[in-house]
């Protein structure tokens, strides 16, 4: 038989440029939110970008709904002012919350939704453990016998894993704790659960019970988290927004698997949960808004820190918001989003110039704090200050640029390993299902690679094609073991994306056998040593194959650590 053996780290990425599409069976929506006390919202599939036509939205404490149709969109208005809460229902989805601010000018939320996965079988009266396997370990929920409020032999449990590491935009409200003063959290890991029984009513824990949940942390927060380390856990409040429900949870080892290094805490209800610690890094960022379709400051914008708090731009498109830097991360990520009516009368850089149509604009971007663009940091260490002017003469500041979106979505292929690099970008329009329809190569794109230190932007390695690689001469050298980070620009309008993360191979070499000859099937066992095994947080998954006419081979493929982010805009 012959040997041979080949190896590449895949970094695969959905991002989200989501389309307009047309046509809805709905009645018509409310007017445009040229008033005050108005939210628009849109909702998207938070592994493909696709905009989710069906989603039932409500209005907490009212019997409020809207359904959003084709192009994912729903809109409130006459809202009382204050704080107000939506939860959002689809079929084969986990259920989802946003929170806004009803106030003088409309206001956007974005909505990310994760496919639930497949529902198990549990009889209240028994003691058992249900899990959910991923790349990061297994997703975990223990039970003791009649904890439930139900007696119903059949019910049905679902868990919902959610990496905030590449998913962080699925996760419900905002990531800050409850009271009067809230606290950003770094999110560390999270799962969503949800027991229905043969009716479908929901079913919950009994008041005085509670259940054991363990959660896997992703591989690389793991050195931040080793094992026996505490962590705060939250669960998500969908009347107050907040993530509240305090009990601290411990890194234990997987009660599944063995191995896998797991949050382990007690849980009281059943929603989503999770640990997240507050941010203790806490930094005040100076940022400008800038809207690409008429190329003037954004006034109005809600600017998101992730992990932080949020802040709305004044005139000028300044606005200062707190935020943090996340354990194990070398970036932080903003968001800017504005709901409003056109009021043009031309084009005025519109794509579509209609007087009195509703307009979203969105935009992101992600601070590396090593990138020389920034010498002069645009923050200061602690919370931002109020009642004080947010800017100075002279500032520095973070810019988010805010655009409508073009049609279709983006889809990226980073294909790395020892000592090289290369991504393939595509565009095209989704399906149903995420895929692209159509695609083309997406030329043009501003795609940049960082190993924490140095940053280098990617060259396209010929017009038009759509692969982008490194430069001669580049800073940035792969290197197996090493964490890289990854951004991308898609249309090169200065606004991110999407990007991830994820660790290259080391050299790869079998054990005890060479690399061609022929061997005896019976009895054997292949083995091989992997060169960057050693290095913390390098945690690669490992496929072996062997058959009579193809003979032996493996891939591996490194952790993945994405964080797709849809850019989302639209004007209807």
């Amino acid at each position: 038989m012959k040997q041979f053996w080949w190896a590449s780290a895949t970094l695969g990425l959905m991002l989200a440029l989501v389309a307009c599409p047309g046509g809805s069976t709905n009645p018509p929506p409310p007017p445009p939110p040229s008033a005050a006390n108005v939210v628009a919202g849109m909702v998207t599939d938070i592994g493909s970008g696709a905009r989710l036509s069906g989603v039932t939205v409500t209005l907490r404490g009212s019997s409020r709904t809207f359904t959003t149709d084709s192009t994912g969109e729903f809109l409130f208005d006459n809202l009382a002012a204050g704080n107000v809460n939506f939860s959002l229902e689809k079929s084969t989805y986990a259920p989802g919350f946003a929170t806004a601010v009803s106030g003088s000018s409309a206001q956007t939320v974005l909505v990310s939704m994760k496919k639930e996965d497949s529902k198990q079988s549990y009889d209240p009266s028994q003691s058992k453990t249900l899990s959910q396997r991923t790349e990061a370990g297994p997703y975990a929920v223990i039970f003791t016998p009649n904890s439930l409020d139900s007696t119903d032999p059949n019910l049905k449990v679902s868990i919902t894993p959610v990496d905030p590491t590449k998913e962080l935009s699925a996760l419900p409200g905002q990531l800050v704790t409850g009271g009067v003063s809230p606290s950003a959290l770094d999110a560390v890991t999270f799962a969503e659960f949800s027991i229905l029984d043969s009716s479908g009513k929901k079913v919950n824990l009994k008041a005085s019970s509670n259940a054991i949940v363990e959660l896997p942390i992703p591989a690389e927060l793991r050195s931040s988290y080793p094992l026996g380390a505490k962590i705060h856990c939250y669960s998500y409040n969908p009347d107050t927004g907040k993530w509240e429900d305090f009990v601290e949870g411990t890194v234990s080892v997987s009660s599944v698997d063995g191995v896998t290094p797991v949050l382990k805490a007690q849980i009281r209800h059943f929603s989503w949960y999770g640990a997240a610690p507050q941010v203790q890094d806490q930094r005040c960022y100076k940022l400008q808004v800038i809207s690409k379709v008429t190329g003037k400051p954004l006034e109005g914008a809600v600017v998101n820190a992730k992990p932080g708090l949020s802040a709305v731009s004044d005139a000028n498109g300044n606005v200062q918001v707190t935020g943090g830097k996340g354990a194990g991360k070398s970036f932080s990520n903003f968001s800017a989003s504005k709901t409003y009516t056109d009021t043009n009368v031309d084009n005025n850089g519109n794509l579509i110039s209609q007087k009195g149509s509703k307009v979203i604009e969105i935009g992101y971007t992600t601070y590396e704090e090593d990138d020389l663009g920034y010498l002069v940091p645009p923050y200061t260490s602690g919370p931002c200050p109020t009642g004080k002017s947010a800017f100075k003469a002279g500032d520095s500041r973070i810019i988010i640029n805010t655009s409508l979106a073009p049609k279709g979505v983006y889809k990226a292929l980073g294909i790395l390993s020892s000592g090289s690099f290369s991504v393939f970008l595509q565009t095209g329009f989704p399906d149903p299902n995420g895929d692209l329809i159509d695609e083309t190569a997406a030329s043009g794109a501003i795609i940049k690679l960082s190993d924490g230190v140095n940053t280098v932007q990617l060259k396209e390695l010929a017009a038009g094609t759509g692969y982008y690689g490194l430069p001669a001469g580049s800073s940035v050298t792969i290197t197996g073991g090493k964490r890289y980070t990854l951004s991308i620009d898609g249309d090169g309008n200065g606004s991110i994306e999407g990007g991830g993360s994820a660790y290259a191979l080391g050299n790869l070499a079998w054990n005890g056998f060479a690399a061609s000859g022929q061997y005896n099937a019976a009895g054997f066992t292949p083995a091989w040593t992997d060169s960057a095994s050693s290095n913390a947080g390098y945690s690669p998954i490992y496929f072996v194959q062997a058959n009579s006419s193809t003979g032996l081979g493996f891939a591996t493929t490194s952790a993945l650590r994405a964080y797709p982010k849809s850019r989302l805009a639209c004007q209807t």
